[in-house]
C-alpha cells in the first residue's frame, strides 16, 4: 500500500495513506513510499526515490501535476519559514501538529501521485 511518512523523526509516527493520516499506522500493509525512513521497516518496501535514482519530487513530477505541486510545495516552504521566523524548533515538535490538516491532506495527497 502506497504511502508517506509525515514527519521523519522517530517519536512523530504519523502517515499518510489513501486520503487518510493515521498516527499510528499498525495493521496497515505499507509497502510502496517517496523514501526510505528509518521508523517504518518491513521487508518488502519499495522507495521510489531509488527508482528515480535520487532526484527531488519537483525534478519527476509529471507535467500534469505540476503547477498543483508547485503551488503546495511553495506553500510548504512557506509554513517552514514561519516556523524559523517564530523560532520554533522542529526538533522539539512534530511538525504535522501545527499544520492544518486540510493542508496535510492536499500535500501527501500529490506527494503520493507522484510518487505512484
Amino acid at each position: 500500500m502506497l504511502f508517506q511518512v509525515l514527519d521523519s523523526k522517530k517519536e512523530c509516527y504519523a502517515v499518510y495513506c489513501d486520503g487518510i493520516l493515521y498516527h499510528y499506522p499498525h495493521g496497515l500493509d505499507l509497502t510502496h513510499t517517496w523514501a526510505y525512513t528509518p521508523h517504518i521497516i518491513t521487508g518488502d518496501m519499495e522507495y521510489a526515490q531509488i527508482w528515480c535514482k535520487g532526484r527531488s519530487l519537483t525534478d519527476v513530477c509529471p507535467d500534469y501535476l505540476s503547477e498543483r505541486w508547485d503551488k503546495v510545495n511553495k506553500k510548504a516552504r512557506a509554513f517552514l519559514k514561519t516556523f524559523q521566523s517564530a523560532k520554533i524548533n522542529l526538533d522539539d515538535i512534530c511538525f504535522y501538529d501545527s499544520i492544518p490538516k486540510k493542508f496535510l491532506i492536499d500535500f501527501y495527497f500529490l506527494k503520493s501521485e507522484i510518487t505512484n
